[in-house]
């Protein structure tokens, strides 16, 4: 397993494990994400992202540009449009400056596992890392 994603899931098995981040109001763009998802807007999703973001999705992962993951969110959608409403239902704080979100993204030929880790810069907050993998890692 790619240590990144290993860090990912263990994060997230914390917050399984009864350490959820608290909901409070937060500069975090988790809803503007969840929306991108939900419509499959890949240049609302890729307003969120920083200049370099790291994007995995099904296997295929690589480190683009803000442009570049535009266009890569736009193949998914076009391929695993969502056929209901996302939404993270774990969320976690790791420290200062960094929230990481995960939830189930249901397309037709089954479910995803999204993780995506915001990060924060200066007083703005910016997607780094997003990951699609198959099934629903619980």
């Amino acid at each position: 397993m790619d240590p990144l994603l290993a860090s990912l899931t263990a994060a997230f098995l914390l917050v399984l494990a009864g350490s959820p981040f608290s909901a409070q109001q937060t500069p975090v763009p988790v809803a503007r994400v969840e929306a991108a998802l939900t419509s499959g807007d890949a240049r609302a999703l890729g307003a969120t992202v920083s200049d370099r973001v790291e994007v995995s999705l099904l296997g295929n992962s690589g480190v683009y540009s803000r442009a570049q993951a535009t266009l890569v969110f736009g193949r998914f959608f076009g391929r695993y449009p969502a056929e209901q409403p996302f939404r993270f239902d774990h969320r976690m704080s790791a420290g200062e400056g960094a929230v990481y979100a995960s939830g189930f993204y249901r397309h037709a030929d089954g479910w995803l596992t999204v993780m995506v880790r915001f990060a924060q810069r200066g007083t703005t907050w910016e997607v780094r890392d997003v990951r699609a993998e198959p099934g629903r890692l619980e």
